[in-house]
């Protein structure tokens, strides 16, 4: 057998490379010679079939913005708030429809210098674009299924977040804290001008089940959006909010919009981002709960807001701490 090396060269397999890939020999790297066995052997691993350790996941309180809700500029405004609030990187994703040159359902993986738009309506363009991430093949074939089984209108929305993500795969770090906004009816989340796509939560969910180092480092979910925070029999056909944390095994907390007494309402406008604000405060760090109303209520009074908050007590939550709490309205 061979491997390949970090300098792309084609080199036979020792003995005691394919004894450390399979683990059966220990190896210490206080040696240039052990280092070089040891390095060898993670090659054996990933050429040869044989499963390397997987290392453990890394958080931080980066945050990945989604927004589906250009209307009167809200979710711009909303992203350039988190950014300036939080004092983390937030990472953006484009409601590519509203891009010069781009539009619904294409994606851009070349260089500012040398754009190459993709065109995910198609079948080669999914494939063009899974290709483009650099991933295993298994894993490629599925995230081009998961394009092109999304809503029509989705799929730029969806690769953006591919592209974010995609570097966990290869051992980097992605912001673990998640922001899905715009107006939900239970499972999407979408523009308020209807003929610019609906971002499925399904689609999301398969995202992550094809990317699973990256759905290993998502902590916190918020769905700034109505209808968003249901569970249990309530939830009926609408997505539950604790099947967010099958999706991201190591999440701690999920905010949604959803009450016992059938209230359903997320705010808009400049109180959306109130409340954005306020549960990027609340979750700051490794944090197991949350209380949403408490955390919302906090905000207003220490930043002097005169505005009553609307819709504090629709807030239900997901937490690693206590499971599911209905919000009150």
């Amino acid at each position: 057998r061979t491997r390949i090396d970090d300098d792309h060269r084609e080199l036979p397999v020792t003995a005691r490379e394919t004894r450390i890939a399979k683990g059966i020999e220990h190896y210490e790297l206080g040696s240039v010679v052990d280092e070089h066995a040891a390095t060898a052997a993670r090659m054996l691993a990933q050429n040869g079939g044989v499963s390397s350790p997987t290392p453990e996941p890394r958080f931080n309180d980066r945050i990945l913005y989604v927004g589906m809700n250009t209307e009167g500029g809200q979710s711009a405004r909303e992203a350039q708030e988190l950014g300036v609030a939080s004092n983390q990187k937030t990472v953006v994703v484009e409601h590519a429809e509203l891009v010069a040159g781009r539009g619904a359902d294409r994606v851009d993986v070349g260089s500012r210098a040398k754009p190459n738009v993709l065109d995910l309506s198609t079948k080669d363009g999914c494939d063009a674009f899974a290709a483009s991430l650099q991933l295993p093949a298994n894993q490629a074939q599925e995230v081009s299924t998961t394009l092109q089984g999304a809503t029509k209108g989705s799929r730029d929305e969806l690769a953006q977040i591919a592209q974010v993500w995609a570097k966990a795969e290869t051992g980097g770090e992605i912001p673990s804290r998640l922001v899905l906004s715009g107006h939900c009816v239970g499972n999407q989340i979408y523009d308020n001008l209807s003929n610019v796509g609906s971002l499925q939560f399904d689609s999301i969910k398969g995202l992550a089940a094809a990317l699973p180092k990256a759905a290993a480092q998502i902590e916190d979910v918020m769905i700034s959006a109505c209808s968003s925070g249901y569970d249990g029999q309530a939830a009926g056909s609408r997505a539950k909010l604790s099947d967010w944390s099958r999706t991201f095994p190591n999440l701690k907390t999920a905010w949604g919009y959803a009450s016992e007494n059938g209230e359903y309402h997320s705010p808009s406008q400049t109180q959306a981002v109130m409340h954005i604000n306020a549960w990027e405060q609340a979750t700051r760090g490794r944090v197991e709960d949350v209380h949403a109303k408490q955390s919302i209520d906090q905000y207003f009074i220490k930043d002097n807001v005169r505005d009553k908050p609307q819709f504090d007590g629709n807030v239900s939550t997901w937490t690693a701490a206590r499971g599911y709490v209905e919000g009150k309205g």
